[in-house]
This record gives C-alpha cells, sequence and structure tokens, in this order.
C-alpha cells in the first residue's frame, strides 16, 4: 500500500486530521479509510479536533451542552460493543459538544475503548515523533476567567429532582452544562508553560534532524558542527570519539536517531548543573527551528484569520484572542482547529493555521506527513499531502446556535 518516496524526505509519521463527527463514528472511520484507499497511503494516527461526542448512554448526552434538537446519541455504543472497530489510534479534544460528565472525571486524559484517547483538558505530549499541544473546549467570555465547578458538585445537582431548585454551594447559582464547555485563562496558561519547558529526547531529536540534513544517519563528517560547539579547538577529534562512543553504547555501526537521543539524554541525566546547563544552551545553538511543538490542537479558532463581512450578520466574531495568543506563544509548525465546520487554511507567520470542515464532507479530512528535510535542509518539517484543493471560500453561520442556546440541561 505504501508508494515510493524520495529517500532525501522520508517519512517519519503521516497522520490524519479529522473535524467534527458529533458522534458518526462509522462516518469518521469511512473517510479515512477511503482517503487511505484514493492514495494507497497509509494512515500512522488519527487527530481529531473535538466535537467527538463519545455518548456510551442517555446518561452521558444528558450532560452535553446543546440544544434538544442537536442530542443524538450517535454510533459510539457499537464501537463499545466491538461493531465498529478504528483501524489507528484516535487521539481526540473536547469541543463544546461532548459527553462532559463522563471526560471531566479524566481531565488529564485517558483510554476509552482500544484506539481511542482523550488528550484531556489541557497539556503537552509526545505521539511518535511529534511533540503536540492541546486545549479542549471552547472561548467563553462568562467562564474564562472563572473557576470551573467541581464535578462533584454538578454530579449532585443532576441527580437531586433532575437539578431542579438545586444550587452551587459556592457559586449561589444552578450549575449549567455550558459551564464545562470553555477553557479557562488557567488551562491556557498551562499549555503556555508545559510547551515551552524543554522535553530533552524532542529536542535532541531535533538536533539530530539539522545535523544529517535527512540523511537519517550520522557521521563523524556530519557530527562536526556538534564537535566543533562542544570541542572547538579539536572538533575533527571531537567527532570521531563522539562517534566512537556511540557505537561502543548501543554496538551498531550506524547512528540513528535513536542512538543519538539515547546517548545524550543519558548523558545529560548524568550531569550536575552548571555543566549540564551549559551543554543545553550549546545544543539549543544547533537546533535550527523555533518551533516550541510541532502540532497545536484547539477546537476553536485563533483570531485574524478572517474578516467577516456585515452581510454574516454574525454577534460573535470568527476566532478569539486567547487562542491566537496560545499560537503566537507556542509557535507550532501547524495548527489545526474544527469547530466553525469550514475548512480554511492560512499562514500565522511561520505557522500554518488549517481548519476542517464536520464529517463526512470532503473536506472534513487533512493529512499531513512529518518528513526529514532534504539533504542540507537540516530539521524535519510537516507538510500537507494530496491537499483537496481549492478549498471553499468561508461559510460561517449567521450564529454559534450550540453557544447561545440556553437549552443545556
Amino acid at each position: 500500500m505504501e508508494v515510493a518516496m524520495d529517500p532525501a524526505c522520508a517519512v517519519k509519521c503521516r497522520f490524519a486530521v479529522v473535524g467534527d463527527v458529533h458522534g458518526q463514528f462509522s462516518s469518521m472511520v469511512a473517510l479515512v479509510q477511503r482517503w487511505e484507499s484514493l492514495h494507497r497511503l497509509r494512515i500512522d494516527f488519527v487527530l481529531q479536533v473535538g466535537d467527538l461526542e463519545p455518548h456510551r448512554d442517555e446518561a452521558d448526552l444528558s450532560t452535553m451542552a446543546a440544544p434538544s434538537k442537536h442530542r443524538m446519541l450517535g454510533d459510539f455504543p457499537r464501537v463499545l460493543a466491538g461493531e465498529i472497530q478504528l483501524p489507528w489510534p484516535v487521539y481526540f479534544i473536547g469541543g463544546n459538544h461532548e459527553p462532559y460528565g463522563w471526560l471531566e472525571e479524566h481531565p488529564h486524559g485517558f483510554q476509552l475503548c482500544h484506539n481511542l484517547h482523550y488528550l484531556g483538558r489541557a497539556g503537552v505530549q509526545r505521539i511518535g515523533p511529534l511533540r503536540i499541544a492541546a486545549l479542549s473546549g471552547v472561548h467563553r467570555v462568562e467562564t474564562y476567567a472563572a473557576e470551573r465547578p467541581m464535578l462533584p458538585e454538578w454530579q449532585r445537582q443532576r441527580t437531586h429532582a433532575n437539578g431542579e431548585g438545586y444550587h452551587s454551594r459556592s457559586k449561589g447559582r444552578r450549575i449549567s452544562n455550558k459551564d464545562f464547555i470553555g477553557f479557562t485563562g488557567q488551562e491556557l496558561g498551562h499549555v503556555m508553560a508545559a510547551a515551552v519547558e524543554k522535553d530533552i529526547e524532542w529536542e535532541l531529536a531535533c538536533i539530530f534532524d539539522s545535523l544529517c540534513g535527512g540523511d537519517h544517519h550520522l557521521s563523524a563528517e556530519k557530527l562536526m558542527p556538534l564537535a566543533a560547539t562542544l570541542r572547538p579547538s579539536q572538533p575533527e577529534a571531537e567527532a570521531e570519539r563522539i562517534v566512537q562512543k556511540m557505537k561502543g553504547a548501543v554496538s551498531c555501526d550506524d547512528i540513528s536517531e535513536e542512538h543519538f537521543v539515547t546517548f545524550f539524554a543519558d548523558l545529560l541525566s548524568r550531569m550536575k548543573d552548571p555543566k549540564r546547563a551549559d551543554l543545553l544552551r550549546r545544543f539549543e545553538a544547533l537546533r535550527k527551528s523555533t518551533h516550541f511543538v510541532d502540532v497545536l490542537v484547539t477546537h476553536d479558532w485563533p483570531a485574524g484569520m478572517v474578516v467577516t463581512s456585515s452581510e454574516m450578520k454574525r454577534t460573535r466574531p470568527v476566532g478569539n484572542e486567547p487562542c491566537r495568543l496560545l499560537l503566537d506563544v507556542v509557535k507550532p509548525a501547524l495548527m489545526v482547529c474544527g469547530h466553525m465546520h469550514t475548512p480554511f487554511r492560512n499562514q500565522a507567520g511561520e505557522p500554518l493555521v488549517r481548519c476542517v470542515a464536520k464529517v463526512p464532507s470532503t473536506h472534513s479530512i487533512a493529512v499531513f506527513e512529518m518528513v526529514h528535510g532534504a539533504t542540507g535542509a537540516g530539521d524535519s518539517h510537516i507538510r500537507e499531502v494530496h491537499p483537496c484543493d481549492p478549498l471553499p471560500s468561508p461559510h460561517f453561520a449567521e450564529e454559534d446556535s450550540d453557544i447561545d442556546s440556553d437549552d443545556d440541561q
């Protein structure tokens, strides 16, 4: 099934980004399988940008904030029963249509069933060779600066005469399902802090790519920039010494990315400050990329992508400033979003922002590859594969009815 690739641009991983699923798991699976069959390429994993709606039953459905007309159980029960198989690992964030009564029990993420993983409210983690930052929910002014209600209190409310007449003791008001659909400023800050925090193994992998220039294996000659950083007076001897040490450590004639990362990560772990800090500063100078993460996943759009015209009659802007701040601080190579059910692609400086439509439309999937740079180009980079161009002109609904509706209990 795999097609031949230019050896100078070997694929490290290939992943699909899928739009709002709204409980239609069979449609999502068919969509990705159709792409694989059409292009004769394998997908390693799927990133889903929120509004997945994995409702197990009516009880889960009752915890979703949405108008009654949009509350449908979907076919996730068939996934749990094994009738629908997920052929690839699927990683998703929360949107504004989710069973937060269940997801909120696992704010740091969890595995719902085979090959289905919730990334949690906010954080950064590695998936394969990618470092991915994720922020669940939408920007909701009413709750952005507030603390989210505690889950046990919400559960008590729901079991007390179906919530009628029950009020939060701490807030003095009734807890709404909508209190759980928005991200908070604290969560936004957590993603920023986690993204800029050093991930030694990921940074070493980036340095490896910078040194090997797409060749995927290091030689003494390619180690010269590193050797010159470590021992300016005798770079050739230092490069050969590093090669011999790594070969001895891994008992292998080829120095691959795994060998390189393992060797230097172990070396750094045994060092004490300030020597360790000094070596990290030297390594930092070898990185050509300015990205803190490879991919940023949000449900909502960042501000500044599009300017809505007056005939759209919207009272809410498309995108929001907190997501734009996150984009600017985290500096991903790629940012992916859903929510607006509209396909879109735009460059926000260096990062590419790619928004996908609602499943199962043609534009509800976008596939990307992380590839080693061509010889001499340095770092790995992310590129879109077989894009379905041209994208249609952006179209936005008059209102975000799912947010504005009070029919959410």
